[in-house]
């Protein structure tokens, strides 16, 4: 599941919020929201095609989670509400995660702050529509037949130091990105 994690990650960076598997235990004393609810939702219908499937159906998964509006372009609004729905849930969560994966929720949190959306966008939007569309988001990642995990772990997928260059400020959280993708 690390890899939906990384996807759901990189796309509220637009998608780099968060990073390594949950128990997909819930907290039974409180009836989460309807944004939490959706969320879960999405988390739990995306968990086999992330784990197992090509890293191209993942990302079509995520990506059309997040289109809100299905134009096939990501705006500043609808990352706003990804990033708004993950943290809900995140929150949610937070009693039955472990301390590893509180760790990978709070330096995608806070790799996201440092870049803040509007640079996000800015560093990916190479037609200056002001929105990403789902090519110009993997701008740095070559997809393949294999799962979405396997692939941001194969450092001749991910060209970080791009990625780095691209987001700046967030570089030092990148990093410990891409070392928490190669953590078992």
């Amino acid at each position: 599941m690390r890899q939906l994690f990384i996807f759901a990650g990189l796309l509220a960076l637009a998608l780099l919020s968060a990073l390594v598997p949950l128990d997909t235990a819930v907290r039974a004393e409180e009836a989460p929201s309807p944004q939490v609810q959706g969320f879960e939702r999405f988390f739990q219908a995306a968990q086999p095609t992330c784990t197992f499937e090509a890293s191209g159906k993942c990302v079509d998964l995520g990506f059309s989670y997040a289109d809100r509006d299905r134009d096939g372009r990501l705006t500043a609004e609808e990352l706003a509400e990804l990033q708004a729905d993950f943290g809900s849930w995140a929150q949610w969560k937070n009693p039955v995660m472990t301390k590893r994966e509180r760790t990978s929720v709070a330096i995608g949190s806070y790799a996201m702050q440092a870049i803040g959306l509007t640079n996000f966008i800015q560093a990916y939007d190479s037609d200056g529509d002001g929105a990403l569309t789902q090519q110009e988001l993997l701008t740095d990642i070559t997809l393949d037949e294999r799962p979405l995990g396997q692939v941001l772990q194969d450092p001749e997928a991910v060209d970080w130091l791009s990625l780095q260059h691209r987001l700046g400020p967030a570089a030092p959280f990148l990093g410990a990105l891409g070392a928490a993708t190669k953590a078992k």
